[in-house]
């Protein structure tokens, strides 16, 4: 989330060197914030913007993806979530530097895609998730409607036609479409390449309905979902990011210049499968599981205290016998709740609930 920042959402720095941390930490989507620029280079900016956060410019965050792509060939897909902001003049400049620095490491979807390639398929790319004007007939034409017949000035009002928000030449290159979530059973109608997200806030409020449990990981089956930390967030805290792997999101964006628990878990989940930024969903995300709270079989963890240094006292002291230390473990995981009626039967219900132990 917001990868460019160094620290607080208001007024921190802003650097490419957060982009080349994050990948080494084995971070696969990338958020880019891009601005038109008040120079006059034509290069878009990049930064939180209406805060006083500082500015980077476009070309050299897609230089330093471009650099850890060619270090590392073997690399699962990289995302490039582009927050668009720019007009069309700085859009072409963006579409331009994507492909001139991406060259053959830039992934150019192919129109009428009916599923979403492997990641396996996908290595050494990346990928451009944005937006894309909406489709029309060909015989369409989009227009604005005359209010007035005449402006102050006298003048007729006339229509004439809209731009797209989004130019052609990055349309072209964006994989996954941004598109506004209105409900479960339109989203699983729509296109592979189209997908949500959601805030911190959203979660909460969508798992609260239980319908919307199943529905929601049936639509991750075969679409995508991010989700993000809180707009009131302006600490750069997280969010717990269980919740959301718990329905089968696939992209749960969290500030990695906070080093707090929630990055921990972040960590420790995707240290799985050598660090390569991507892990199977367990089973118990998808729809078709009808037991998920049923107990399998006992699991043995076994956990090795390498060493520990600098341990203090109980209570400040300094002089007093060899202390006795001791670790303290704590899973995380994420149930169904449970309700009981009043006749003493007790009906599973799939509203998520936070399980630490």
């Amino acid at each position: 989330h917001n990868t460019y920042l160094t620290g607080d959402q208001l007024k921190s720095l802003s650097s490419v060197e957060m982009y080349a941390a994050a990948l080494q930490r084995g971070c696969k989507c990338l958020e880019i914030d891009c601005w038109d620029s008040d120079s006059k280079t034509n290069t878009p900016m990049v930064y939180h913007g209406y805060t006083v956060t500082s500015k980077i410019p476009f070309d050299e965050i897609i230089s330093c993806v471009k650099a850890y792509v060619d270090a590392n060939p073997e690399t699962l897909p990289i995302i490039l979530s582009l927050e668009n902001h720019c007009t069309h003049p700085f859009q072409k400049r963006m579409a331009q530097t994507l492909e001139t620095t991406l060259g053959d490491a830039l992934y150019i979807p192919k129109p009428g895609m009916l599923f979403l390639p492997s990641p396996v398929e996908l290595v050494g790319k990346v990928l451009i998730k944005g937006k894309r004007p909406a489709e029309k007939e060909d015989d369409e034409t989009i227009t604005v409607e005359s209010v007035d017949q005449t402006l102050p000035d006298g003048k007729e009002n006339s229509s004439e036609p809209v731009l797209p928000k989004i130019c052609p030449e990055l349309a072209r290159l964006t994989m996954f479409n941004g598109v506004k979530y209105r409900n479960f059973e339109q989203s699983n109608e729509m296109s592979c390449t189209d997908m949500h997200s959601f805030s911190e806030l959203k979660v909460s409020k969508l798992t609260k309905d239980p319908a919307n449990v199943p529905l929601w990981r049936k639509y991750n089956l075969d679409h995508l979902s991010r989700t993000y930390p809180a707009g009131g967030r302006v600490d750069s805290s997280n969010y717990n990011p269980i919740a959301a792997w718990s329905l089968g999101c696939q992209m749960v964006a969290l500030n990695f210049q906070t080093d707090d628990s929630a990055m921990v878990l972040n960590d420790g989940r995707f240290r799985e499968n050598g660090g390569c930024g991507y892990v199977l969903r367990p089973r118990s995300t998808f729809p078709m599981n009808e037991d998920r709270n049923s107990c399998k079989g006992r699991v043995m963890l076994r956990i090795r205290v390498l060493a520990a240094a600098c341990l203090p006292k109980p209570n400040g002291d300094i002089a007093g016998e060899v202390i006795d230390p001791f670790v303290v473990v704590r899973v995380h995981d994420m149930i169904d709740s449970v309700k009981v009626d009043g006749s003493g039967s007790s009906p599973k219900t799939n509203v998520i609930k936070d399980l630490a132990g």
